[in-house]
C-alpha cells in the first residue's frame, strides 16, 4: 500500500498571506474528504489548490471591475475574466476527479502504481485467452 498524503504540498513561498490562507483551507477539507490519497497525488494536490486561489482573484478581479464607474473597455475585460474562470472551474473538476481516482484506487506497497494496475488490466485481459 502507497503512504498516504500527511503534510499540506507547499505551494507558496510565504503561505501568511490570503492567497496562502485560501489555499490552506481548499487543500485541507480535500484532504478530509479524501483521506485515502497517496503521496504521488501530492502535484495533483497542489494544482488544485492553486486553481481554487486563481478562481478567488478571478472573482476579485471581476468584482473590482463591476464597481468601476464609466464605459470603455470594462465590458470586454469583464467577458475576459468570466471566460478564465470557466476554464479554472473546468480544471477544478478534472483535478478533483483525478484525485478523487487516486485516492479510492488500491495500490500496492511496490511505489510503481501505475505499472501495477497497468499489469493487473492485463491480467485480466488476458484470463480467457489460451496460449
Amino acid at each position: 500500500m502507497s503512504k498516504p498524503l500527511r503534510g499540506i504540498p507547499r505551494a507558496f513561498k510565504n503561505h501568511k498571506n490570503p492567497d496562502g490562507f485560501a489555499y490552506r483551507a481548499y487543500v485541507v477539507a480535500l484532504k478530509k474528504r479524501l483521506p485515502g490519497l497517496p503521496t504521488h497525488a501530492a502535484p495533483t494536490l497542489r494544482e488544485a489548490g492553486l486553481t481554487v486561489v486563481d478562481l478567488t482573484r478571478a472573482r476579485a478581479e471581476l468584482e473590482e471591475l463591476r464597481a468601476r464607474r464609466g464605459p470603455g473597455k470594462r465590458k470586454g475585460q469583464e467577458r475576459r475574466v468570466r471566460a478564465e474562470q470557466r476554464k479554472l472551474r473546468v480544471q477544478l473538476l478534472m483535478l478533483e476527479r483525478r484525485l478523487e481516482d487516486l485516492a479510492a484506487r488500491p495500490t500496492s506497497g511496490t511505489g510503481s502504481d501505475a505499472l501495477d494496475q497497468m499489469l493487473e488490466d492485463l491480467r485480466h485481459q488476458t484470463d480467457g485467452v489460451k496460449a
